[in-house]
């Protein structure tokens, strides 16, 4: 490992001209799950600031490994700030938050990522886990500035047992200061988390399945870094059986309209649960790309 070490200690001190080359022998090394370890456990420990390569290279990091990473993570910062360490905390949130569940109170306290979209992941899909402790703070009046940050946990437990329960909490509490109604609050959060209410009760508009969309090698010809080469990443390397599907391109272009292609599905896909069609076009109008998430 010792040639680990020293690209770790290399690291700052790698001009911007051997950064191409840097980047180019990291990806070669992080290709073995242990180096890829090795090399994410003393990159955290030697910086403290974020970075590309660092968060890069916790997609190659084995499943199995990751608790280690998130246990050193949250000792880390019970003790000081460290970017690298909240990354590990929101990569896992995103790709497997079931791994935080045992440390959800810790996290609350620590508060990493605090003030990103994303602070809250770490509650996502747990159900019961810490509710009772969620709980105390709703009914503690002297913690009233809590109490928005409790709603949004509960509300990425998915539990929908959970969100009824905060559902009657913020109708009671002031929670929300937008100038907004209640009620508008509660089903713009809810659709945050993929949910609506229909009357009283809670519907999921979409299906929870992933799918990836696999592009071919080559299909991103234009020349751009190493460190911003989608192709590198594995998720762009899956194997697939699934028909090839259009995507891109516009659907029509006026002089008042520019409405984008994003993917045709012909055959439609049985997960997509749509029994009525043969083909499906989606797209987006050029105005809707730059308003944040999007729901169809």
């Amino acid at each position: 490992m010792k040639e680990l070490d020293e690209l770790v200690k290399n690291y700052r001190l790698s001009s911007i001209e051997n950064q191409q080359a840097y980047f180019e022998r990291i990806y070669e090394i992080v290709q073995i799950p242990a180096k890829s370890f090795y090399f994410a456990y003393n990159f955290l420990r030697a910086y403290d600031k974020s970075s590309v390569l660092f968060d890069a290279v916790l997609s190659f990091i084995k499943e199995d490994d990751l608790p280690k990473l998130v246990e050193i993570s949250l000792d880390i910062l019970k003790n000081e700030s460290n970017e690298n360490a909240e990354s590990i905390i929101a990569y896992v949130s995103l790709q497997l938050p079931t791994l935080l569940h045992v440390y959800l109170e810790e996290i609350y306290d620590l508060k990493p990522n605090e003030q990103t979209y994303y602070e809250d992941y770490p509650w996502r899909n747990a159900g019961k886990t810490s509710f009772d402790f969620l709980q105390s703070i709703f009914n503690n009046p002297l913690r009233q500035n809590e109490y928005y940050k409790v709603w949004s946990c509960l509300l990425e437990t998915r539990n929908w047992g959970n969100i009824e329960y905060a559902i009657g909490q913020v109708r009671q509490k002031a929670v929300f200061n937008n100038g907004i109604t209640v009620e508008e609050n509660i089903d713009n959060h809810l659709s945050h988390v993929g949910l609506i209410r229909k009357g009283e009760r809670l519907h999921r508009f979409y299906n929870t399945e992933l799918h990836h969309l696999i592009f071919p090698k080559g299909y991103f010809e234009y020349p751009v870094p190493i460190w911003l080469n989608k192709e590198e990443h594995p998720t762009w390397n899956l194997a697939t059986e699934e028909p090839d599907y259009k995507v891109g391109g516009l659907l029509e272009d006026t002089s008042t309209t520019l409405f984008h292609h994003l993917i045709t599905f012909e055959p439609v896909p049985e997960f997509m649960e749509v029994t009525t069609l043969n083909r499906l076009v989606l797209g987006v109008h050029r105005t809707q790309i730059y308003e944040g998430v999007l729901f169809y």
